[in-house]
């Protein structure tokens, strides 16, 4: 249950037991999901290996955690967008998964809260572009503010794929 999974997590990371990586890399991994679609004990591990600081110092945690970003468990995707580092690697394979158009909104934030840790480039900003084409994303206020940063800090990727596309790009003048 959740006090003795949080403990658990708790006295992993503060005796820093890297050796039980490859068991959490093997509950990262399972896909099942309960009744109501939460793979808990997935998500804590990866939680965990995040406190270790596995993705920074492991090449097969950041397999296992890029492999996430594809699990059945929304919660499991999100978790696996927050841990990983903030690199054009992560941003890619967020991108190859799907993330920015998950059928969860909370993934989609997740995935766009990212993009403003990541360098900037153009496959970001028509990722945001592609986004904001839809008129679903700003219906929800959250995922609506963290475009607009989104594309601020990636202000040169969105403008060059925004007028590709041939968007008016003075807002003042928008309808």
């Amino acid at each position: 249950n959740m006090l003795w999974r949080t403990h658990a997590q708790r006295l992993l990371v503060e005796n820093k037991d890297a050796s039980v990586f490859n068991d959490l890399f093997k509950i990262v991994q399972n896909e099942s999901v309960d009744e109501i679609g939460i793979n808990a004990p997935a998500i804590h591990a990866l939680w965990t290996l995040h406190g270790l600081n596995a993705f920074e110092t492991n090449q097969e945690a950041v397999k296992v955690a890029i492999k996430a970003l594809s699990h059945p468990s929304a919660g499991v995707r999100r978790a696996a967008i927050q841990v990983l580092p903030k690199t054009a690697q992560a941003f890619d394979a967020m991108d190859a998964a799907g993330l920015f158009n998950d059928v969860d909104y909370r993934v989609r934030l997740a995935a766009v809260l990212a993009t403003t840790e990541m360098p900037e480039s153009d496959g970001i900003g028509r990722a945001l572009v592609d986004m904001a084409e839809k008129s679903e994303n700003f219906a929800d206020m959250w995922l609506k503010h963290a475009l607009t940063i989104s594309s601020k800090l990636n202000e040169n990727g969105f403008r060059a794929e925004s007028s590709k596309r041939g968007f008016n790009m003075n807002p003042s003048l928008m309808e």
